[in-house]
């Protein structure tokens, strides 16, 4: 598996240094983009990984249907840390997404090795319904790293981590809705079976709501998005807000 993973980024290097050594006259279907979001707290699918504000940047390079980009994370007051590396192949409305999650704050990151390693790697297919109701669907699986099974619970119920991967699933519809010159975009996304990254017993509902979005009009130029989001854990019984500026 190590040398597969070493091999994928061998040839996503090889890929970006090709498409890079042109210029943007010769390789009109390239596309680069970034940008920085400022949160009022990490939460993902349902689960706060950081309730302090955060700090996310991201950056990605496309060429054609194939487009490689990293995301990060940095929690302003609390010191959390978390570094993404992403690829994704599209076709029509259809994508696969293969996340490097690293939740090791950068430290070791070049450990993969199975019982060791704090990089989840995640695998997503969506696909985007075209019509009056645009909803699209996520699947996704964790598919090897830090996911591990469940085995027991110690006297303090502390969890007890065995050595196989447990493939925690993940399934997401989303809807967004225009409203006037805004966007409300309802979510529900549920754990398949039990797992410690989403902190379910089994299946659960663990991501039910809806973001508010809007772009506030600096210039004739620029807008500056904002968003406000209301997220539902009923499985963990938990409810969370967000707001987000990005810029």
């Amino acid at each position: 598996m190590r040398k597969n993973i070493l091999g994928i980024t061998a040839l996503l290097i090889l890929l970006f240094t090709s498409f890079t050594g042109y210029s943007q006259d010769e390789q009109p279907n390239t596309t680069t983009e970034l940008g920085i979001d400022l949160t009022s707290a990490y939460v993902w699918r349902g689960v706060a990984f950081d309730n302090a504000p955060n700090m996310q940047a991201w950056a990605f390079f496309g060429y054609k249907n194939f487009t490689v980009g990293a995301w990060g994370t940095a929690g302003i007051t609390s010191g959390y840390v978390e570094p993404n590396i992403w690829m994704s192949y599209s076709v029509k409305n259809a994508s696969i997404t293969i996340t490097d999650i690293h939740g090791g704050s950068g430290n070791d990151f070049f450990n993969f090795k199975t019982a060791e390693t704090t990089h989840l790697f995640d695998a997503s297919l969506a696909y985007e319904l075209t019509g009056k109701l645009p909803i699209t669907a996520t699947a996704s699986v964790f598919f090897y790293g830090m996911d591990k099974k469940i085995e027991s619970f110690d006297a303090s119920g502390n969890p007890v981590i065995g050595a196989d991967n447990n493939y925690s699933g993940y399934f997401e519809l989303a809807l967004p809705v225009k409203v006037n010159q805004n966007t409300i975009k309802f979510t529900a996304g549920v754990a398949t079976h039990k797992s410690l990254i989403y902190a379910t017993d089994g299946f659960g509902l663990v991501n039910l709501g809806a973001e508010f979005s809007k772009e506030i009009k600096v210039t004739d130029s620029f807008s500056l998005p904002i968003s406000f989001a209301l997220v539902a854990n009923p499985d963990a019984k938990k409810v969370y807000t967000v707001f987000k500026i990005s810029i």
